[in-house]
């Protein structure tokens, strides 16, 4: 039924990891099966604050990465399209950068690239998914890593508009 209505299905968001104990294993195989079904994958990842204070970035994103994304068939590679969403800059104030965002989105390219080869690496979808707004969407969609952002509270806003509009100036450049 769900494939009638819409082509993506987002996967791990934060809230779901957090409020339903969704795991990278079942985030894994709500992946493999929207893909049987027709449906691309938004699997996203990220770390909680004190994950970042901690300095453990790298190393949470290299196991979801790994776990999250396991087994996908050669195949069906080019459907998946991932989301970091670093959840310690949804609605808290703490805002990431474009740069810091951006090194973790190219960390999140090589790691699939060492999975399924360079080919897989270079279309991967990559989108951006803490807290975006009309203010800082240039900066991101400016980074060349970042493909595109998952934009949530906005969306439901007036200044999601504007983020549109901004996103398609940028594009232009």
């Amino acid at each position: 039924m769900v494939r009638e209505l819409c082509r993506f299905v987002i996967l791990g968001h934060s809230e779901r990891r957090t409020y339903f104990g969704e795991t990278d294993d079942i985030v894994n195989k709500k992946a493999q099966a929207a893909l049987q079904y027709g449906l691309s994958p938004i699997v996203c990842i990220g770390e909680r604050l004190e994950q970042y204070e901690a300095g453990q970035t790298e190393d949470l994103i290299r196991f979801q990465v790994q776990q999250s994304l396991a087994h996908f068939p050669a195949h069906a590679v080019q459907e998946v399209v991932v989301a970091y969403e670093p959840i310690w800059a949804i609605g808290t104030g703490k805002a990431a950068t474009a740069d810091g965002a951006g090194k973790v989105i190219s960390l999140i390219r090589r790691l699939f690239e060492e999975r399924y080869g360079p080919a897989a690496a270079t279309t991967l979808r990559i989108l951006y998914g803490g807290s975006v707004t009309s203010a800082n969407i240039s900066e991101f969609i400016a980074y060349p890593d970042i493909d595109g952002a998952l934009v949530g509270g906005a969306s439901i806003t007036h200044d999601f508009v504007e983020i549109v509009q901004k996103v398609i100036e940028t594009m232009q450049r």
